[in-house]
């Protein structure tokens, strides 16, 4: 009994046999080989570089407790002469204290930075006085 649909066909006498086609093997090149020409995720890495958080601008979503936040803001593209630096650190902080200062922020329409720096001026202060 033929097995292929070339060999079914053959016996019942309607197509001549054929050599079956082959397909030539496809080639992918290598993620070491590279062109000369920046990639789409080099031009995306060099966008990321020179953007930061202080001149994005910032959406607020609507909530259900405060519909009047849902407005959109402008945050100045550079810091004041007077403002200090600052820069990015990867602390692990405690999942609770996070939530509650995310809900200051929520509820006082701030950055969360904004909020968590506030509490570290105010502890330094405390410390200072003590």
């Amino acid at each position: 009994m033929p097995t292929s649909k070339n060999k079914l066909m053959e016996s019942l006498g309607n197509v001549p046999a054929q050599a079956p086609i082959k397909k030539a093997p496809t080639t992918y090149p290598l993620s070491t080989q590279r062109d000369n020409a920046p990639s789409q995720d080099d031009e995306i890495a060099t966008s990321h570089e020179n953007t930061n958080a202080q001149s994005q601008e910032r959406i607020i979503a609507t909530t259900q407790k405060n519909p009047s936040v849902a407005t959109a803001t402008s945050v100045a593209t550079a810091p004041a002469k007077d403002e200090p630096k600052r820069v990015s650190r990867g602390y692990k902080l405690r999942e609770d204290l996070i939530k509650s200062l995310k809900r200051i922020a929520l509820e006082e329409d701030r950055l969360l930075y904004e909020v968590m720096e506030e509490a570290m001026v105010e502890y330094l202060e405390r410390k200072k006085a003590g």
